[in-house]
């Protein structure tokens, strides 16, 4: 399980654009993070940049998985269903929960998703 968690891990990789021109501003070595957007994700596929998106739906992490998306946050409701759909279909993208508190944590863990972010 991937954990990403500021006060276990320190600084978050994740580095939030609302536009693709924000790219330009990102910290060396960060992923950019954005809502789902296939131009964004076609830029960064097109010039290497690591990325992940908020994903709502299953055409959405579809068409995410296929744009080379390295991470999909999706929240809890939404979760098992992604994560079965990736582990299905063997995406190289990972599956991420936010959670709150350890109660979540327990639940992805026990609901096998490959990663959370909290903090």
């Amino acid at each position: 399980m991937l954990i990403f968690d500021k006060i276990l891990t320190g600084d978050l990789p994740f580095f939030e654009i609302i536009s693709q021109k924000d790219i330009q501003t990102t910290p060396p070595n960060s992923i950019v993070l954005f809502n789902y957007d296939a131009e964004i994700a076609k830029y960064c596929k097109n010039n290497s940049i690591s990325f992940a998106m908020r994903i709502k739906s299953i055409k959405e992490l579809v068409y995410a998985n296929a744009l080379g998306c390295d991470y999909a946050f999706v929240k809890k409701d939404f979760a098992k269903t992604a994560q079965n759909i990736a582990n299905e279909y063997m995406f190289d993208m990972k599956i991420i929960l936010p959670i709150c508190n350890d109660e979540e944590l327990e639940w992805a863990v026990f609901e096998g998703i490959d990663g959370i972010i909290s903090g």
